[in-house]
């Protein structure tokens, strides 16, 4: 599931297309290096997933 414009918009996209689970690519795959996480974006991806709870399993791929 893309997480363009953010990683919790991958949950969004998944509830709008009836998904039952999702693998997120948390960052680009042709590169090494990847910018740490912002807490701002921490916050977003955790109050989205309280509000879609009914995802799962959630999977998070490097």
């Amino acid at each position: 599931m893309s997480i363009s414009g953010g990683k919790y918009k991958a949950l969004e996209r998944a509830r709008d297309i009836g998904c039952e689970s999702i693998q997120l690519f948390i960052r680009n795959a042709r590169s090494w290096l990847s910018n740490p996480l912002e807490q701002d974006e921490i916050s977003k991806f955790k109050k989205t997933r309280e509000e879609i709870s009914n995802i799962w399993p959630l999977l998070s791929h490097n």
